[in-house]
């Protein structure tokens, strides 16, 4: 009997291992499946909204920041508008300046006393001194009339000169209207023009018959020496003024001529050989 009961508290102990063995493990199953499914939660969910939230962010920041720059700006242009930095600005300045009543350097005792030599120094140098900062002053302030100078405005405005311009200006060509003689004769006024672009093989008659042919009389043609030889020739044109605006005309000259006026100080004399 003995043996019996000793044999069921064996498996009565078995039992209750057994079944305490089966529900740690049932825990531990469910702690591992819950710490899983918390794992990629955090993974698919958690992650990808903490890095969007990181992102919007950056971008609210750097908005913020745009934003104070802008008001800033703001802010200044505003500024600038209510105070624009103008001479009359400066001019109400300065007038602030002289409105203030100029520091006097005596006392009332030194001003009553004129016995001693040393209450008279200072009182002066004192008027001279606001003499001359009352020199050009033409506002009224308490000082003006006390240390106000002997010329009026009026006067001070007549020793005002204007300065003349001592540029040296060209005199006026002098030119003859008598009639000409055998021992001194004049010649009639002529106009230079460079002409330029031409073919390399054109020489001075082609460029006469040519002015001659579009109605400009008495032509004196000379060739003058191009920049490049091989690809153009050069031509200085004297005709009489009353040609000038024909001579000018593009229409008178082919595709690819120039025309101007003759620059002495750059033209060389033509080299033969």
């Amino acid at each position: 009997m003995a043996q019996n009961c000793v044999v069921i508290d064996d498996l009565r102990v078995e039992s209750v291992s057994l079944s305490n063995i089966t529900l740690n493990d049932i825990q531990l199953s469910i702690k591992n499946a819950i710490k899983e499914a918390f794992d990629n939660f955090s993974k698919e969910v958690v992650i990808p909204l903490k890095a969007e939230l990181l992102a919007i962010k950056s971008q609210n920041s750097a908005l913020q920041r745009q934003l104070e720059l802008l008001q800033s700006d703001r802010k200044q242009k505003l500024t600038e508008i209510k105070n624009p930095i103008s001479y009359a600005n400066a001019a109400k300045a300065s007038k602030n300046v002289r409105n203030k009543p100029s520091a006097t350097l005596i006392d009332d005792n030194a001003e009553q006393s004129n016995k001693t030599t040393l209450n008279s120094i200072p009182k002066s140098q004192t008027e001279t001194i606001n003499k001359l900062i009352h020199i050009n002053s033409d506002i009224q302030s308490p000082n003006a009339e006390k240390y106000s100078t002997d010329k009026t405005r009026e006067e001070k405005a007549a020793e005002w000169h204007v300065q003349t311009n001592k540029r040296n200006r060209a005199k006026t060509l002098t030119t003859g209207t008598g009639a000409n003689d055998s021992m001194l004769q004049g010649v009639q006024k002529r106009m230079n023009f460079h002409v330029s672009r031409a073919h390399p093989k054109t020489n001075t008659a082609d460029i006469k018959e040519h002015l001659i042919k579009t109605g400009i009389t008495d032509p004196i043609v000379e060739q003058v020496l191009s920049k490049h030889p091989e690809s153009y020739s050069s031509f200085k044109v004297s005709v009489l003024p009353d040609f000038k605006e024909k001579i000018l005309m593009p229409a008178n000259w082919p595709s690819g001529i120039c025309v101007n006026r003759f620059l002495w100080s750059i033209q060389k004399p033509m080299v033969n050989g």
